[in-house]
This record gives C-alpha cells, structure tokens and sequence, in this order.
C-alpha cells in the first residue's frame, strides 16, 4: 500500500509550484503527490505537466472550472490511494525529513492526525528566523480559542480525511475540518 498521497492545490501557483512538489519528493516516504490545477490562467498546468513527465510519483489532476481550494483539496483526497494524507500548498515547501517525522510518529501512537511547527520564510527562501512552534498536544477544547495548526503542517489518516471533507471556501475551511476531526478523535499529535 501507498504510504502517503501529498495533496497540493494550485491555482495561479507558476512562480511557487515547482519548489512545493520538488520539498515533497526529497521526503524519503513513499508517496505520490497529486497537483489539483483548480482552473489556473497562469502557465501552472505546464509546470504540473512537465513535474508529472519527470516523476511517475507525481500526477496532474484539474477541476472542471474553478472549486476553491476547498474543493480542490477535496478532489485530491477523492482521488488518494495512500493511507495518510499530507497537504502542502503550492506556495509553500516541506524541510527534509518533514514527511518522515510526522509518518513515524503517527505509525508508533496510533494517533489519526499531526502537525507540525513552521518557519516564516521569505518568497526566496531567506528566512526570518521566525518559528511558529505548537503544543505537543493539541486538543479541541484547546483549538476553540485559536487556530493553531497550518494546513501544510497536517498529516492524516486517509481514511479520517475522507470522513471530515473541507466544507466551506470562503472561510477558515481548514480550522473547520480541525475543529471536527479533533472533536471526534480527541486530539492532534505533534
């Protein structure tokens, strides 16, 4: 069984696209990384193209007009063959052993759902040496008062992900699914 699908949603992503699948495939895990081209007008599907003829890891899927990146995310989770499910949006990359980390500690709890602190950087890649770390546990009374988890930072039973689909795309469509995943299963390791 596929390890993990990497969920990438890209609308007008040409500038960012090509760094977020590259973080994901120096992940040393098995997985496949599906880019939903939700309706780009910008060269973004020839990236995804051209990233998809290189890698047999990566596949191109597109919406039939613009979903948001709600139903984006949705589509790419219909279409997931692995048992954990990671987002990474297209304007954002993964550190090497990001991946691994999370899949490991997932695996040797038996936890659901995980995230994972992240680094402020610049549209180069210079950072500013800002961390924005997470509780060790974080619970849904706890993500009540804020959200604290970034969607690129998740990683999650598949199976969970397709029980809790994206709901809205006008607002905080992630920290709905957070908020009704942790109610359920209790908590969010990190």
């Amino acid at each position: 069984m596929l390890i993990c699908s990497v969920i990438i949603p890209a609308y007008n992503a040409e500038k960012y696209l090509e760094e977020a699948v590259r973080s994901a495939l120096r992940q040393k895990v098995e997985c496949e990384i599906l880019i939903i081209d939700d309706g780009s007008t910008d060269s973004t599907a020839d990236v995804a193209k051209r990233l998809e003829s290189e890698n047999a890891n990566v596949r191109l899927l597109k919406n039939r007009g613009k979903k948001g990146v709600a139903g984006a995310r949705n589509f790419g989770i219909s279409k997931a063959r692995g048992k954990y499910i990671a987002f990474l949006d297209a304007d954002d990359w993964w550190a090497e052993g990001k991946l691994e980390s999370q899949i490991r500690l997932l695996e040797s709890t038996g936890e659901k759902f995980s995230c994972c602190a992240r680094e402020l950087v610049s549209e180069d890649g210079k950072s500013f040496l800002k961390v924005i770390g997470v509780k060790k546990r974080i619970t849904y009374k706890m993500l009540l008062h804020t959200n604290s988890i970034a969607c690129s930072s998740v990683v999650l039973d598949a199976e969970v992900a397709r029980a809790h689909p994206m709901v809205r795309d006008d607002l905080h469509e992630d920290y709905i699914m957070w908020l009704e995943i942790l109610k359920e299963i209790g908590r969010a390791h990190v």
